[in-house]
């Protein structure tokens, strides 16, 4: 049975996000996080609010999504609940976040 690791609220705080994946059993860092055989990463929601980390932080969530689907689970947050943004159940499918990060990064308040 794979071992299960997960995070939540990060809420844009690279550094944080970085440090946990150092302590992390399951997760390596070797240019970008994966997960390591026998491993799932769940992360909770709240990626984006207050750091200044947030679309560094989406983009590495979403690459490592793509690079592992069945290893990596991305749910929804409730401030990500708030701008109606499509998922499957709780489940954010990899398009939208992907979508939604392109639409934060051009518009100029970011």
């Amino acid at each position: 049975m794979p071992s299960v690791s997960f995070a939540t609220d990060i809420e844009g705080n690279f550094d944080w996000w970085r440090r946990f994946c150092d302590h992390s059993e399951a997760i390596d860092v070797q240019g970008f996080p994966f997960v390591k055989p026998g491993h799932i990463f769940v992360f909770g929601g709240d990626l984006f609010d207050r750091g200044p980390g947030d679309l560094r932080l989406g983009k590495e969530l979403v690459r490592m999504k793509d690079a592992q689907p069945g290893q990596v689970v991305l749910l929804m947050g409730n401030r990500v609940r708030c701008f109606g943004w499509a998922c499957d159940g709780n489940e954010v499918r990899p398009g939208h976040l992907q979508d939604a990060l392109n639409i934060r990064a051009a518009s100029p308040e970011v």
